[in-house]
């Protein structure tokens, strides 16, 4: 996706164990466009965002192209927590928090057949000890074990 930037404020998530790549604008107008021929000879297009819009571009798998989509945002503060040294798990999905723990943390996540899904709440320093944020993953039902930097939840 390239971002071009019209003055403003916004964030850009985009990491390789996603499956989206998500604009959030907060202030002023960024226009995204997906990269050429990532969408198909007649799908290239561009999309201006306002205040309060997300961008997604979904990752094209196997047998499908990306797609890119425009949705009024979340909280702002959410997608900004990361700024402010916090982690905002509020509504997130346990797979979305291990992926943010892995990239975090230095550490690999595996799963242990198919974990209950759980829907976390809350706000975490990212300056938090991993030993300790696995502490709160308890007191949600997580059950995990750490051995090394390799994170099992079962």
């Amino acid at each position: 996706m390239k971002v071009e930037v019209l003055g403003t404020t916004f964030n850009i998530n985009s990491y390789t164990n996603e499956q989206t790549i998500q604009t959030t604008l907060l202030s002023g107008a960024v226009k995204v466009t997906p990269l050429a021929g990532s969408l198909g000879k007649d799908k290239v297009r561009h999309k201006v965002l306002v205040p309060g819009q997300t961008a997604i571009l979904t990752k094209p798998e196997a047998q499908s192209e990306p797609t890119l989509t425009v949705t009024e945002s979340i909280d702002p503060g959410k997608v900004t927590a990361w700024k402010n040294g916090l982690f905002n798990f509020d509504g997130v999905d346990l797979y979305s928090v291990m992926r943010q723990l892995e990239r975090w943390y230095n550490i690999e996540v595996h799963y242990l057949g198919k974990p209950e899904n759980v829907i976390f709440k809350g706000k975490m320093h990212r300056n938090t000890n991993l030993l300790d944020v696995l502490k709160v993953l308890e007191t949600m039902d997580v059950d995990f074990e750490l051995k090394g930097n390799v994170l099992i939840v079962k």
